[in-house]
């Protein structure tokens, strides 16, 4: 789909007001125990726009550390207003992660909730703005903070997930923060009679940043979830009471939900599912498919904090992996390439490191105060392009789609043999009684040894570890069986829904 440059031109305050202006009383966010409508959220941003203003705080981003999702979203827009970028943070995260991040940003002010203890807790070193629902609404943005930021300078400061090493500040611009909100919104065909839920983490996380914006962009209705406080049940319940038609989510998670009995009833007005943060898989679209309405859609993506998305409508076709369905194709602005360790294009069909090159990928990293290129790589042909190499492996298919393998550091090589985890995972997801697996390695007197962590359907009782055992000895080479097999009532995640690999290393190794 082409971009749309008159929306790439317009600020995100601009955006906000026509939507404002066209619909103030629909729902524009809905959380547990709490509707905004359009106008609503407008007085909310003014007002916490004129209270960070009246801080009087020195120069320097505004940390984020809201526990609400609707007081996030309005702070996002806040910060714009008063010329400040917006370091975003998770409130659910340990309080010494959170304060080691607004040191290393340089936050010169800390926006919490009154009240809220392990928020005050992190940003006890900083300027603090406590907010309630009681704080002063305004029907208009103060005039003289009207102008805001420019659209090319800093306005977000994103932490990465910090799964696979120390997190990174990455910084994004208006623009470029819009760009990403239009192809989600645009690709997804949204419109003001949507509701859509996200189930990948907060507002404040990279994600949940973009899809609360391409939803408050086209005006459809913001539906926030908190997965880890109302849990897969709690998910199926508001999907069902809220009449949700467009779903997001992990693939992992879908998986758990959608395997409950009473899913069919609960999902039954989607007319689409994304997936999105982690792989695929054919058996996981078997599974979409036969509990989804017909005609609900369902697509697939690829992105990074760092990097513009692949998109994939997902059809039949196998592209040559029984396995993986794959990411898809570059979206409109951005283009991507395989190369091998050298740096050299790979050809259709060969492994190599996914290289994304956008002028609307990330601007670069925030360190020591200041936006510096860090891994976004200006371009020699064109300083307006951003390359950026993903540590991810893909191959492209014949019709020029790229399918994901997983993480470099993911790659193992046993007794001289490649061995790719996902390739285990998906044969031990189909044994009987599986939910879901994951499959990691450890080194043990330089030998190197596979471990498999499952987790079982609700109702299904002992035995799943030899179950698997048998189903992975009768699929696969003895050098790709696990050595050991771990049953968990479930698996460790991150905020946004990702399995903590970090948390089942420990595991392993205890």
């Amino acid at each position: 789909m082409p971009l749309d440059h008159v929306h790439l031109e317009r600020s995100l305050i601009e955006s906000l007001a026509l939507v404002v202006q066209r619909q103030p009383d629909r729902i524009a966010i809905a959380e547990a125990g709490r509707t905004l409508s359009y106008r609503q959220l407008w007085r909310l941003v003014a007002g916490l726009a004129g209270a960070v203003a009246a801080s009087h705080a020195p120069p320097g981003p505004v940390a984020l550390l809201l526990r609400d999702g609707a007081m996030c979203a309005a702070a996002l827009f806040a910060g714009i207003i008063t010329g400040r970028p917006c370091l975003a943070l998770d409130r659910g995260h340990p309080p010494g992660r959170n304060a080691a991040l607004m040191q290393a940003a340089g936050a010169a002010l800390v926006v919490v909730q009154r009240g809220d203890e392990a928020a005050h807790a992190a940003a006890h070193d900083c300027r603090l703005l406590a907010v309630d629902d009681a704080i002063p609404a305004a029907d208009a943005v103060p005039s003289s903070l009207s102008s805001g930021l420019p659209l090319d300078a800093p306005a977000f400061i994103l932490p990465t997930s910090g799964s696979t090493g120390q997190p990174k500040l990455v910084v994004h611009s208006q623009r470029t923060a819009a760009y990403r909100a239009n192809q989600r919104g645009d690709t997804a065909r949204l419109t003001l009679d949507d509701r859509v839920m996200y189930c990948g983490g907060p507002p404040t996380s990279y994600s949940g940043m973009m899809h609360l914006l391409a939803q408050l962009r086209a005006g459809a209705g913001a539906h926030l979830i908190d997965v880890k406080q109302e849990g897969i049940r709690g998910l199926l319940h508001r999907l069902a009471d809220e009449r949700i038609t467009v779903l997001l989510a992990g693939t992992s998670l879908l998986r758990g939900v959608l395997s409950l009995p009473d899913a069919q009833r609960a999902v039954s007005h989607l007319r689409l599912v994304r997936t999105g943060g982690e792989a695929t898989l054919w058996s996981d679209v078997a599974l979409l498919r036969s509990v989804l309405p017909p005609g609900c859609a369902l697509e697939t993506g690829y992105g990074a904090t760092e990097a513009t998305n692949l998109r994939w409508p997902i059809g039949s076709e196998a592209h040559g992996d029984a396995i993986r369905v794959p990411a898809g194709w570059p979206e409109a602005g951005g283009a991507c390439l395989v190369v091998d360790d050298e740096g050299k294009p790979c050809p259709p069909g060969v492994p190599g490191e996914l290289v994304v090159r956008s002028r609307y990928n990330a601007l670069g990293e925030w360190r020591d105060g200041r936006c510096e290129p860090g891994r976004l790589i200006p371009d020699p042909a064109d300083p307006g392009q951003r390359i950026y190499f993903t540590g991810d492996l893909a191959r492209q298919a014949s019709d020029g789609a790229y399918v994901v393998l997983g993480r470099k550091d993911r790659q193992l090589n046993i007794n001289g043999q490649r061995v790719e985890p996902m390739e285990i995972e998906a044969v031990i997801r189909e044994a009987p009684g599986v939910q879901d697996a994951v499959v990691l390695a450890r080194t043990v007197d330089k030998a190197t040894i596979l471990m498999a962590f499952v987790t079982a359907r609700p109702g299904i009782g002992a035995g799943v570890a030899d179950t698997v055992r048998q189903a992975l000895q009768h699929r696969l080479p003895g050098h790709m069986v696990p050595a050991r097999i771990d049953v968990m009532c479930e698996l460790p995640r991150l905020p946004g829904g990702k399995v903590d690999m970090v948390t089942l290393l420990a595991r392993a190794t205890a």
